[in-house]
This record gives structure tokens, sequence and C-alpha cells, in this order.
């Protein structure tokens, strides 16, 4: 078969060209960098529309753009990762904002007062999210009902816990560290370094280690994947240990940021950390360069999104039907792009020929018979 026919061969299937064989593993790589780079960079673009249109500048100044840029990307991006950790392994946690605010109140109420036990806090809350999540994946393991149940289970427990510890009232820590949380605010060095270290042990786990391989197995089937050896226990929890550490991460960042310590109930903690935007963003972005880069991305983007909404004067209504909106369009690129184009390819064909069709008609009327048949 000559390079023609192949060519052909190729078209026929909907690919234009041939790969080249002469081409760098390393530029292809890049190119899907920069493709993923420029999703950001469009949400960036819609941001300074919404405050263009709205005459309001979208970063007046730096420090707006460290406190609520660089800060939400921060914990956004935690909480994504968190989320992504069980849900690419197919098991679905609704237990991690229950345990995000658990691990935050624990940690408030057993450092001591003062600068040096606000910084207490975070390795303090890291640690209990981390015990936390290895209570709820040693209930999967033991309990063995779905996944679904028992994180609704934990999620009520942890709930219970924090209403009883605080006695159902919030805990503002402003009053309390107020000079400190000042500096926390306003430096984001301080959720830099953390940050860090989250992606150096993210970039472990979900490089090409044998973590990641044996949860992307057991998303794609998990029969097959467990006999084939692969220990599904094992896997699952470190997944729910590793989801419950970031989660306490973002709870007391998150409690940084807000200056103030709550408790949920009736489940009200699962919408806090349930953010599929950034994660179907993060998931097209991780399709054209790597999963963890993609995650980053549509954090970012998301956060964007947000802060554009927030320099515009778009009514509450527009603020809260657009992200649905837009998670739905991009649900359907990225499960099925290519039947969604197809689609609107197959419609435009349609149009086109009805168009051509009703000019054959109009012409049909003001030509001769015998000049329409040859038509």
């Amino acid at each position: 078969m000559n390079k023609e026919e192949r060519l052909s061969l190729l078209r026929e299937k909907g690919i234009k060209r041939l790969p080249d064989p002469l081409k760098p593993r390393w530029m292809k790589k890049v190119g899907g960098y920069v493709v993923a780079l420029a999703i950001p960079a469009l949400f960036l673009l819609v941001a300074y529309i919404f405050a263009a249109v709205s005459h309001n500048s979208l970063f007046p100044n730096q420090t707006l753009i460290m406190s609520n840029v660089v800060f939400q990307s921060i914990l956004m991006f935690m909480m994504v990762l968190g989320l992504a950790i069980n849900l690419r392994a197919g098991r679905i946690d609704f237990s991690l904002g229950s345990i995000s605010a658990l691990a935050s109140i624990l940690a408030y109420f057993t450092t001591p007062a003062g600068k040096t036990g606000v910084l207490l806090m975070i390795p303090m809350s890291v640690l209990y999210g981390l015990i936390l999540g290895i209570l709820s994946g040693l209930a999967y393991v033991l309990i063995r009902l779905p996944p679904l149940v028992i994180s609704l289970g934990v999620c009520m427990i942890c709930e219970s816990l924090s209403v009883v510890i605080t006695q159902g009232n919030g805990y503002i820590l402003i009053k309390k560290y107020s000079q400190f949380l000042t500096v926390i605010q306003t430096n984001p060095w301080v959720y830099l370094v953390p940050f860090f270290l989250v992606l150096l042990l993210s970039f472990f786990f979900m490089g090409n280690s044998r973590f990641r391989l044996a949860k992307n197995a057991l998303k794609s089937d998990q029969v097959v994947s467990v006999n084939g050896g692969i220990d599904e226990k094992k896997n699952a929890l470190w997944c729910y240990a590793l989801g419950g550490a970031l989660m306490g991460l973002y709870g007391i960042f998150y409690v940084f940021l807000t200056g103030s310590l709550k408790s949920e109930s009736n489940l009200s903690s699962v919408t806090k950390v349930f953010n599929f935007l950034p994660l179907i963003i993060g998931d097209i972005c991780g399709a054209c360069s790597s999963d963890l880069f993609g995650l980053a991305l549509g954090s970012i983007s998301a956060t964007l999104l947000t802060y554009g909404f927030g320099r515009s004067t778009l009514s509450v209504t527009a603020q809260s039907v657009t992200p649905p909106l837009l998670m739905f369009v991009l649900l359907i690129l990225l499960l099925d792009g290519r039947s969604f184009f197809a689609f609107i390819s197959k419609n435009k064909l349609k149009a086109k020929e009805k168009k051509i069709e009703s000019y054959r008609e109009e012409l049909a009327k003001q030509m001769p018979d015998s000049f329409c048949s040859s038509l």
C-alpha cells in the first residue's frame, strides 16, 4: 500500500494526515501543554469581558490578585485533588466535606492559643483528616457496602461530632488570632509552601506509579482488575487516606481564609466540596497534557470564572445558572465530543440541502420545464 492509498484510507476514518514519525515526542507533549494552557487563558478572557462590560477593572491591585485568585486557586486545587483521588478510582465519596470540617474543628480545639497554635493547626488538621480518611476507608473495606452508602454514613457521623464539639455554634477565629490571620490572608507564601508539598506528593502518586495504574485499572473494570491481581482494598485505603489528608489541609486553609470555624449538619457538607466544574475542565486539560497539570488548570479556570462574576454586575440568577450550563456543555464534549460535532455537521448539511431544494423550487417557478429538468 503506497502513501496515497494510506491517505485515502485515513480520510475515510476522519484522519486528515499521516502522523509524522520524525517529529520528536517532546514536541507533541509541548503542543498538548500549549493547548491545555489556552483553556485558562480563555477563561481569563471571559472574566475580563465580564468586568469590562460592567465598567470595572479585573485586577485593581496586586493584593486583590493574590487574595482572590492565588488563594482560591490553591484551595480549589486541594479540594478537586481530594475529590478526584477516589472518584477516578470508581468510588464516590460524600464524606469529604464533613471530614474537612471535623478535622479543622479538632485542630482548633487541640492546639494552644497564639501564633504558634495557628501554625500547629495546619499539620494537626492534616493529621486528623488522614486519620478520618483511614477510618472511612476501613469502614468501606470491612463492612463491604457500596461506597455511596458508606460515605453518607461517615458524613452524618462526622457532622454529628462537629455539632457536638462546637455545641452547634460557629467560632470566629479573627477575634482570637486577628494579627496573625491578617498576615496569612495577605501573604500567599504561607499557602505556597504546603501547596508545593502537595504537588510533589501528588506527582509521586499520580505519576507513572503502581498506585495510578491500579487506580485507572479499577476505574475501567474492577472485576477484571481484581482477577488480574490488583489489591482493590489496599488501593481503596490509600485513596481514602490521601483524600482525607487533603481535605484536612483544605479545611484549615478555608478557615484561615474566611476567618470563621463552623460546624456542618443535615448533609450540608456535601455541597461544600462537590464542585464538578473544575474537575471537568481539569479532565479536558488533562487529556492534552497530564492529569495533575489538568486539575491545576481546571482549578485556575473555575476560579477565574468565579472572580469574573464577582467583578461584574450580573444578577445572582445569571451567576447561578451559568456554571451548570457550562458544565453540561463541557460534559457533552468530554464524554462524546465526536458525536456532538457530527450531530452539528449533520444538521448543517440538512439545512444546506433544504436551502438548495428551496432554491431549485424558486428557479422552477421562473424557468421553463425543459431548463428545470436539466438541474
